[in-house]
């Protein structure tokens, strides 16, 4: 999350350039688990292997 205060979107490459997590499944999990609890959400328009995900508009929670 911390990654997201200065940029606008991460993509599932960038996260595991980041993290520890280095299997593209497994990190694809980790993100849409993130999208279930409203932390982020996919990025209209983007999908398969250039999906984006961007923190929601009207979040309040804390970065």
């Amino acid at each position: 999350m911390e990654y997201l205060r200065g940029h606008t979107t991460i993509t599932n490459r960038e996260a595991r350039a980041l993290t520890h997590i280095t299997g593209e499944q497994k990190m694809k999990g980790t993100l849409g688990r993130m999208v279930r609890r409203g932390l982020l959400e996919q990025v209209p328009g983007t999908h398969h292997g250039s999906t984006a995900y961007q923190v929601p508009a009207n979040t309040t929670t804390a970065l």
